[in-house]
């Protein structure tokens, strides 16, 4: 099977990286270092086939962005330069063709004072759909 999850990704984190206040503190998956505000995202897909392929011919995208810094006014800062990077923007994938990403969802900043020091962070939820090329 050809995944276009890891392509998709890749995609993802540039389109962030492009922005220089979320350059080099944008992360898939998992943070590295100790970063004092950063974004970090996850990446979840269930894929169509048809009847006796091997490879899918589309998929449903979800991505969940969490937009993290030590206060909220930080935290809203990333959170709003996340969606106006990502919302409306079309990946372009080898093999794909994608819809435009869809702001679905988001929560307002919390705060996690299970770490020190205490860190606000929002989330934010997207949407799509690839087909197949």
């Amino acid at each position: 099977m050809t995944d276009p999850y890891g392509p998709m990704s890749a995609a993802v984190l540039a389109r962030l990286e492009g922005d220089s206040a979320l350059s080099g503190a944008s992360f898939d998956s998992s943070v590295t270092g100790s970063p004092e505000a950063y974004v970090v995202f996850y990446l979840q897909r269930v894929y169509e086939y048809r009847s006796g392929s091997a490879d899918p011919t589309a998929v449903d995208w979800t991505l969940t962005v969490h937009s993290v810094a030590l206060d909220a006014v930080g935290a809203r800062s990333f959170s709003g330069r996340v969606t106006g990077q990502l919302n409306g923007w079309r990946p372009s994938v080898d093999g794909w063709r994608s819809g435009q990403l869809r702001h679905t969802a988001s929560l307002p900043a919390d705060q996690d004072t299970s770490v020190t020091p205490a860190i606000t962070f929002c989330v934010d939820q997207f949407s799509w759909r690839s087909d197949r090329a």
